[in-house]
C-alpha cells in the first residue's frame, strides 16, 4: 500500500512540475521602454491577433495583414507584401500575400538574421495567434 501512495506522489509531483514548467517564469516588466520587450506589450499582439480566426481565404484574414503591416511601420520600419501561391493537400489553389520587413545590419559585411512565421488561422480549431 505504501508502495502506491509513494507512485501516486510521484505522479502528482511530476505532473505539477511538467505544467508549472510550461509558464513563463514571472519576470513581467511593467513599465518598458520603447525599444524593449515586454511580455505585457506581446500580448496586446497575441489578444489582437486572436480575436477571430483568419484562415487564408476567410474575411478576417486581410485585416490579420493589415495589422502587422501596421505594426511594423509603427516600428519605423517599411513592409512589402509578396503574393505568391500555394496549393494545398485538398486541392485547393490559394493566392497567398507574405509581409516582409528588413532591418539593415550594423555591418556590410556581416551575417543575416531572418526570422519568420505565418499569420493564418486554422479555420476549424485555432485563432492562430499563438498556434
Amino acid at each position: 500500500m505504501i508502495k502506491k501512495i509513494i507512485a501516486l506522489f510521484i505522479l502528482i509531483l511530476a505532473s505539477f512540475y511538467s505544467v508549472h514548467s510550461l509558464y513563463p517564469d514571472g519576470d513581467y516588466i511593467t513599465s518598458p521602454k520603447e525599444d524593449e520587450f515586454s511580455n505585457l506589450k506581446a500580448k496586446k499582439h497575441v489578444i489582437a491577433l486572436s480575436e477571430a480566426a483568419h484562415y487564408t481565404t476567410g474575411k478576417y484574414h486581410e485585416s490579420a495583414r493589415n495589422y502587422i503591416i501596421d505594426e511594423l511601420k509603427k516600428s519605423g520600419l517599411q513592409p512589402e507584401v509578396q503574393i505568391g501561391y500555394s496549393h494545398d493537400a485538398w486541392g485547393n489553389y490559394v493566392k497567398t500575400k507574405n509581409v516582409v520587413a528588413k532591418i539593415e545590419g550594423t555591418s556590410p559585411n556581416g551575417k543575416a538574421l531572418m526570422l519568420m512565421t505565418h499569420y493564418d488561422s486554422a479555420p476549424h480549431s485555432s485563432y492562430g495567434a499563438s498556434d
